[in-house]
């Protein structure tokens, strides 16, 4: 037998693999991408009656509303709608197996007269009883904390200094704040504007001592007046929920397991996450 040694390939250095911060961040980035694109391994198959009744045309619709910022909070380049809502209704659309249509909405109202006329197939709203001859509630999937915005140079420091006599608070008429504040506040005086775009304009206007709101709209309101506070604490907590036209059972109990299925999975602290917003958190297991 020949004993020589077998020559060997010259050595080079090891292959190192180097995660620069710029890649870190992409990669995260696509992991949440991933996971609110519906890739958990926990995912329930719809049945036909499911996505017959969710997705009726063919695609799934999900109406929007445009002025709070804890459903969407811009627009990319494309001019495609970014937010929570539009994040989870693409997820839920990716799980039925169709399309996704945002279907946007400048006030509450506009939105529930679309439930009577068929224009839309799930919705994203705070909790609210009073509308429960219009729409079924799939359950909350988030909780938001309510509180009290108010312009540079007030003396109000508190929560519970706004609810004294002389303080006029604006709300957005016929919403979810507006509902609770005509039960919460004992002495401080409704006003009330034309959509959430109207509470910095009232306050710059000096119409009103305090704006109320859910938390995250007011901190994205706050940059467009110089100056101005979000009070520290919270004057209540709203629960938002998805909610699907009267009637659609079928689509409403696949849409109830698909909330808690996100909840478990991390879909949606991904999609609060990645929308940046302060005062929200996860709801709780139903």
């Amino acid at each position: 037998m020949d004993h020589r040694a077998i020559p060997r390939p010259p050595r080079t250095a090891p292959r190192r693999t180097v995660l620069t911060s710029l890649s870190l961040h992409g990669l995260f980035a696509a992991l949440i991408t991933l996971n609110i694109c519906g890739c958990a391994t926990t995912d329930t198959q719809p049945s036909p009656a499911a996505r017959g009744a969710l997705a009726p045309t063919g695609t799934l619709r999900g109406a929007v509303l445009l002025n709070t910022a804890l459903q969407v909070t811009g627009s990319d380049a494309s001019g495609e709608l970014q937010g929570v809502s539009v994040d989870l209704g693409k997820a839920l659309a990716h799980r039925l197996g169709v399309a996704y249509t945002p279907v946007p909405y400048k006030t509450i109202d506009l939105l529930m007269d679309g439930a009577k006329t068929g224009q839309w197939d799930i919705a994203f709203m705070a909790i609210d009883r009073s509308r429960d001859k219009d729409i079924d509630y799939a359950g909350p999937f988030m909780d938001v904390e309510m509180g009290y915005l108010v312009p540079a140079g007030s003396a109000l420091k508190t929560i519970a200094e706004v609810d004294q006599p002389g303080v006029r608070v604006v709300v957005s008429g016929s919403g979810g704040t507006d509902i609770m504040l005509s039960r919460l506040l004992k002495q401080a005086q409704l006003v009330r504007a034309a959509g959430v775009s109207g509470l910095v304009e009232a306050l710059k206007a000096g119409k009103a001592d305090a704006a109320s709101a859910n938390k995250p709209t007011l901190f994205a309101d706050s940059v467009n007046l110089p100056g101005s506070r979000v009070l520290d604490g919270r004057v209540a907590a709203a629960q938002y929920a998805i909610v699907t036209r009267k009637g659609q059972n079928p689509g409403n109990a696949y849409v109830r397991r698909f909330i808690e299925e996100a909840k478990a999975d991390g879909l949606i602290k991904g999609a609060i996450d990645k929308a940046g917003l302060r005062g929200v958190i996860v709801a709780a297991p139903q």
